[in-house]
């Protein structure tokens, strides 16, 4: 059976519990949880501060 995949979208001043959250259950879950963003490997800060690194760039 496939991997089934999960994409996360980020930007700057994401709410903290919008990502981590949905990202920890995902991995639990044994989903394939990707990062994107504008950017691919950029990092992006939350509210509070709290890094993200993107994974995938979004493509336009």
């Amino acid at each position: 059976m496939a991997m089934k995949k999960v994409a996360i979208f980020i930007d700057e001043m994401y709410q903290v519990l919008d990502v981590w959250y949905p990202y920890y259950r995902f991995l639990e879950a044994d989903l394939l949880v990707n990062l994107f963003a504008a950017e691919a490997k950029k990092e992006y800060h939350s509210k509070k501060g709290y890094p993200c690194v993107s994974e995938v760039a979004s493509q336009t």
